[in-house]
């Protein structure tokens, strides 16, 4: 893949790997392991989309968010007794 260019919606970057979408909100790239070096975004105008540093997650949100994650899946697996009885 020398110079290859896809049209993408929507990237999410997460460390050295690069998921995008279509506008539908179809995956259609996802890539391991990038080298910003080689691989990189553009804007609509053409323009290298430069990558920021993020603060990493603190302890508190991190549990907050386990915590919603097993209060959703309580809910749902409710939700599916409910349906079966």
């Amino acid at each position: 893949m020398d110079k290859d260019r896809l049209e993408v919606a929507s990237a999410f970057v997460s460390g050295g790997d690069v998921t995008a979408y279509d506008e539908a909100g179809n995956r259609i790239v996802s890539l391991e392991g990038v080298n910003f070096d080689n691989v990189y975004l553009e804007d609509d105008d053409g323009q290298r989309v430069e990558f920021s540093q993020t603060a990493q997650a603190s302890q508190s949100e991190i549990e907050e968010m386990r915590n919603l994650i097993k209060t959703l899946n309580d809910k749902v697996l409710q939700l599916e007794r409910e349906g079966r009885a």
